[in-house]
C-alpha cells in the first residue's frame, strides 16, 4: 500500500498477476476479489481484469482524498460508519503517509442500539497506543475520546478550531462517522476558510 492505492497479487486458476487498485486497504482488496473471480469465470483475461481494477473510481466520501489548505491531506470517509469500518479506516490511515502527523476526527456511529456504549468504547480502545491525535464530535463519540486519550468537542465548529494548528503540509486528517453526523461539512468549512 502506498499513497496512490494498494498493490496485490491476483491468483486465479494457477495463474498470478500483479494488480493495483486506486483504493486503500486490504478490506478493499477483499471487496474486489469476488468481481475479479466472476469476470474470470466469464472469460475475461487476468490482464484485462488487472487493467480494469487499476481504473476503479472510489465514490465520494469513501476514503476520498480532498485538497486542503496549506497542503494538508484531508481524507473524507464520512459517508457512513460501523465499528468495524471505523477500525479498518484507522488501520488503513495508520499505514499511509508515514512522514505526516496523523489526526483522526471521529463522530458518532449510529444505529447500534443497546450496544452503542460498548462498541464506541472498543473503537477508543483500538486507538490506544496508536501515533495519532484523536478528536471527536457527537454524543457517543465522547466515549471514543475517553478511551483513546483523545479530546472531545461539543460541536463541529469547536473541532474545526482545534484543527487549525494541523492545517499544514506536515499533517494528514481522517474524518469518519455515520452519515447523519455530516462530517463532510467540516471539510467544506475548512476548505472555504482557505479561499477567504
Amino acid at each position: 500500500m502506498n499513497e496512490q492505492g494498494t498493490s496485490f497479487q491476483l491468483h486465479l486458476n494457477n495463474q498470478v498477476i500483479q494488480a493495483f487498485i486506486p483504493m486503500y486497504g486490504q478490506h478493499n482488496v477483499a471487496n474486489v476479489l469476488p468481481g475479479a473471480y466472476i469476470a474470470y469465470k466469464l472469460g475475461v483475461s487476468l490482464e484485462a481484469i488487472a487493467a480494469s481494477l487499476y481504473s476503479l473510481h472510489v465514490s465520494d466520501m469513501r476514503f476520498q482524498l480532498v485538497e486542503g489548505p496549506n497542503e494538508v491531506i484531508l481524507i473524507n470517509d464520512a459517508y457512513n460508519a460501523s465499528p468495524s469500518s471505523m477500525k479498518a479506516a484507522i488501520h488503513t490511515f495508520e499505514q499511509i503517509y508515514p512522514t505526516r502527523k496523523k489526526i483522526t476526527v471521529l463522530g458518532d456511529i449510529f444505529e447500534l442500539g443497546a450496544e452503542s456504549e460498548r462498541l464506541h468504547r472498543e473503537v477508543g480502545e483500538y486507538l490506544q497506543g496508536k501515533d495519532m491525535t484523536v478528536l471527536t464530535v457527537g454524543d457517543h463519540a465522547a466515549i471514543i475520546a475517553e478511551h483513546a486519550g483523545g479530546t472531545h468537542y461539543a460541536d463541529k465548529h469547536d473541532a474545526i478550531q482545534a484543527l487549525q494548528p494541523y492545517l499544514n503540509e506536515e499533517c494528514a486528517i481522517l474524518f469518519k462517522a455515520s452519515r447523519g453526523m455530516k462530517l463532510e461539512e467540516m471539510i467544506l468549512s475548512i476548505r472555504q476558510e482557505q479561499t477567504k
